[in-house]
Order: C-alpha cells, then structure tokens, then sequence
C-alpha cells in the first residue's frame, strides 16, 4: 500500500528537510505551513495553513486522507520575556489537530515533536513560556485518547535543532564566526544537547516505521552524541571555515555588557545582542537527555558533528549567507 504521509510545519526547518527524505523513501508527502512561498522543489506538496484554524485544518486532512501524520507545526522561541499566551500554536493547535484526526479514521499513527525546552521549564516562571506551552503540549496529546480510538503515537523531545535550512540563533552564530565576530563570552562553556537536523529526521523515519509496540505512547529524547561544549563547537566551526578561534571576552566585560543589555530592554529595544536572561541561558547546561531508547530503536546516527558542520557551512555559501 502506498503511504500518505503529511507533515505540519513542512515550511519550517525541520520540516522541508524531512519532507525530502520522505519523498526520497516512497511516500506520498503533504506539506502544511504558513508560508507564502512554498520551499523550493516542495512546491506541488505544499499547502498554506493556519492551525489555529480549526476549518482549515479539518479540511486538509479531508482532501488528503493521510494514513501518517508528522506534527511539527510550532511557534518556536527562546527563554525570555515570553508571553505563555503567545504559544497558541503549540496548544490550540494541536488540539485542533488532535480533531481533525479523530474525524480522519485512515490516520493510524502519528509523532508529535516537543522540545528539550518542556522539561527545562520551572512552571511557575512567565518567561519560561515558550517550554511551558511545549510541555502542556505533551499533557494534550497524552489526554487526547489517541490509544483508545487505535492509533500508533509517540511523542518526541528534541534537542536544539541545527543544519542547513536553519534559522535562528545558529544561522547567525555560523554567519558570526565565518565573520570573524563571535566571542566566547568570558568562562561560558555549557554543555548543550545537539541535535543536526539529519539526524532528526533520521529517528523520525524509523519512528515511523517502527513496529507499534516498540513506540506506542512513549516520550523519545533525540540528540546527538555526545553532548557539546558551545565555545568547542565555535572552534570547530572555524576550523572548517579556515578562521581563527574564536576570542575570549574578560568575564568583567561580559557581565558589563549583560547590564547594558538590561538597561536597553528596559528603554524599548527588545532584542539586544546580550543581556541577562540571554546570558544566563547560554550558561545553563541543557537538562538531562536520556537518548538511548531513540539509539535503541534507529541505530547509529547518520551524521557526526563534523559532518553537519560541512553541509551548514556549504548550504550557508549556496545561498550566500556567508
């Protein structure tokens, strides 16, 4: 039987990447976003979509009749001053999903993307409110009875998402080392949980191809390997561009520019390039990431760290980022 499988969020960064490799194993992909422009080469696969709207999102999965559903649709962010409230499309949008699904009875499984950032978040702090709205995404799909009406699910964490066709922040932090303007800021050097973007959609696609029993209603961490120093992972980078490392920044000034930072925020600017709510994240170690029932179940990762890095760095120059 030929699967029909469609991907929300297929505009976005992950979702074009997975949308091609799916392609490439023999489905039958339908790409919902909310961009104007449909992604290059995607063009007769995608449909614009607000899942915010109910209608419209009934009405996609109407036409398309998908046997497989891969949830990616999010708004995404960093911790700040962020409004829980403005996280709708982590929320609303996937109970409207959660519908459209029910209405769909051909649908017989579907992976729901959260972040690390869902279990980094303290519940009681507002400017956590990107990893709230991502953990109270969790707690609807896992109320949404998706076991008792006969579908496959899963949920997946994933780490910070990186690789070609990425946004922010690590297109700019490549575009600031190839620039020669990254810094390391003064004894900043957090281990974070990685994740390439290859590698990605290399679990998504066994995750979709799993036997049920081995994925039914379970929560996957996925990540590189291993776990990775900011300041090492600049260096290598540099190393690739055939820059120079990166410079260390005396811990005075950092914490100097961290309070002018503070006092921009405070006059308007929303967006310094550091202040420090922004200097504490780059600080904290990413929480634990137990990644071996993702290992378990894909094998090996596909890709290195070194890897990934060459491939961002050749998509940056293709498109003349840097």
């Amino acid at each position: 039987m030929e699967l029909r499988t469609l991907v929300t969020g297929g505009s976005g960064f992950i979702g074009v990447n997975l949308v091609a490799a799916l392609r490439r194993s023999g489905r039958v992909v339908k790409s919902l976003g909310t961009r104007l422009r449909p992604p290059a080469g995607q063009e007769s696969l995608y449909s614009r979509m607000d899942i915010l709207h109910s209608r419209t999102v009934t009405a996609a999965f109407g036409d398309f009749r998908p046997h497989e559903v891969v949830h990616l649709a999010a708004q995404t962010g960093f911790a700040g001053s962020d409004d829980f409230y403005g996280y709708t499309v982590n929320t609303v949008g996937t109970r409207n999903l959660l519908a459209a699904i029910a209405n769909t009875p051909e649908v017989s499984r579907v992976l729901f993307a959260s972040s690390i950032a869902a279990a980094a978040a303290p519940p009681d702090r507002h400017e956590y409110g990107y990893g709230r709205s991502k953990r109270e995404m969790e707690e609807i799909v896992s109320r949404g009875a998706l076991d008792t009406r006969g579908r496959i699910w899963a949920l997946m964490r994933l780490g910070h998402v990186w690789g070609p066709w990425g946004g922010a922040p690590f297109r700019g932090f490549f575009a600031a080392i190839a620039r020669g303007r990254y810094v390391n800021l003064g004894h900043s050097n957090a281990v974070k949980r990685l994740a390439y973007v290859g590698n990605v959609v290399h679990v998504i696609q066994h995750l979709l191809d799993a036997p049920p029993e081995r994925i039914q209603g379970r929560l996957f961490h996925v990540a590189d390997e291993p776990p990775v120093c900011i300041a090492d992972w600049a260096q290598t980078i540099a190393a690739a561009l055939g820059r120079r490392p990166p410079r260390d920044v005396p811990e005075a000034v950092v914490r100097l520019a961290a309070g002018c930072g503070d006092a921009l925020r405070f006059l308007g600017w929303k967006n310094p390039p550091l202040y420090s709510q922004r200097l504490a994240n780059i600080r904290t170690p990413s929480p634990p990431f137990p990644i071996e029932a993702a290992l378990e179940l894909a094998g090996p990762l596909p890709f290195t760290m070194m890897d990934g890095v060459r491939a961002t760095i050749e998509w940056l120059r293709e498109e003349h980022l840097i």
